[in-house]
C-alpha cells in the first residue's frame, strides 16, 4: 500500500485524504533492521573466578612467653640480646619508621653507651604493642631495668652469681604483652613451634645449667647450701607459670578455636 510523502498516511488517490496535499506516491517503506545483539559475556560464577593474589603476611615473631624464658634460661640471659635485636627490628617495620642497621648493635658492646641504646631500644619494642591496642602495664623500659639489675649479678661469688638467670622472668613478662601484639595482627597464626636449632640451644643449654646447678652445690659453702635448691625450685616454678598461660593461649590449630 503506497502512503504519503507529507505525513506517511496511507493513500488511495493521488490527494492525501489526511493532509490535503498532493503527494508522490511512494511504495511501502522497507522494514528497518535493528543492528545484530551484541553478545555479553556470561556473569562467572565465584566458584569459577581465579582466587585474588592475597598479600604477602609480614612475617613477626611467632614464640610463646614460655618458649622465650625456656630459650633464655638454657642460654643464661643470652637469648635476651637476639630477643631485644630481633623485635625491634620488627618494631620499626611495624611502626614504619627506618629499619636499623644491624651494624649498629655493635654499640652494645660500648660501655655506658650501651646502657643508652639497650633501654631506647626497650622502649621502641614497648611501642610495638601499642600499635595494636595492646597497652602494657609496665612500660618495657622500666621492666628492663630490674632485668639489666638482675643480668649484672653473675658477678657476684658463688653460688650467688647464679641468681642472675632470674632475668628471664622480666623477658617474659615484656614477651607477653608482644606476643598478645601479635596474635591480635595474625588472627590465624598456628601455635608456634621450636625450630631444630633451638631444640639443640635447650638440649645442650639446659644440660650446661642442670650441670652448673650440681656443680655449685657440690663446692658450695655449708652457709649456703640453702640457696641452689631453692634456686632450682623458684626457676621450675616459673617455668610452669609460664607453661600453663602460654598453654590457655588460643591459637587458630587449637581444638577448642576451630569451628
Amino acid at each position: 500500500m503506497p502512503y504519503c510523502g507529507q505525513c506517511g498516511v496511507e493513500i488511495s488517490t493521488p490527494f492525501c485524504t489526511n493532509c490535503g496535499t498532493q503527494s508522490t506516491v511512494e511504495g511501502p517503506e522497507p522494514p528497518q533492521q535493528r543492528p545484530a545483539p551484541t553478545e555479553e559475556p556470561a556473569p562467572r560464577s565465584d566458584a569459577g573466578t581465579a582466587p585474588a593474589a592475597q598479600p604477602a603476611i609480614e612475617y613477626g615473631f611467632h614464640r610463646t612467653p614460655f618458649q622465650v624464658v625456656l630459650l633464655d634460661f638454657v642460654t643464661f640471659g643470652v637469648y635476651t640480646f637476639f630477643w631485644w635485636g630481633y623485635c625491634k627490628r620488627l618494631s620499626e617495620r611495624r611502626l614504619g619508621m627506618r629499619i636499623s642497621s644491624r651494624w649498629t648493635y655493635l654499640l652494645l658492646f660500648v660501655p655506658l653507651l650501651n646502657l643508652f641504646v639497650f633501654f631506647e631500644g626497650f622502649s621502641l619494642i614497648g611501642s610495638r604493642p601499642r600499635e595494636s591496642g595492646v597497652f602494657p602495664s609496665v612500660p618495657f623500659s622500666l621492666t628492663a631495668v630490674p632485668l639489666v639489675i638482675v643480668s649484672l649479678l653473675w658477678r657476684l661469688p658463688d653460688p650467688y652469681w647464679m641468681v642472675s638467670i632470674m632475668s628471664s622472668i622480666f623477658l617474659g613478662a615484656m614477651h607477653v604483652d608482644f606476643n598478645r601484639a601479635e596474635m591480635i595482627d595474625y588472627p590465624k597464626l598456628r601455635r608456634p613451634r621450636l625450630s631444630i636449632w633451638e631444640w639443640v640451644m635447650v638440649v645442650l643449654g639446659g644440660g650446661v645449667v642442670i650441670l652448673s646447678f650440681i656443680g655449685t652445690q657440690v663446692d658450695v659453702r655449708p652457709e649456703a647450701s640453702y640457696f641452689i635448691p631453692l634456686l632450682a625450685v623458684v626457676v621450675v616454678v616459673t617455668l610452669i607459670l609460664y607453661g600453663v598461660y602460654s598453654k590457655r593461649l588460643r591459637y587458630a590449630d587449637d581444638e577448642s578455636v576451630r569451628p
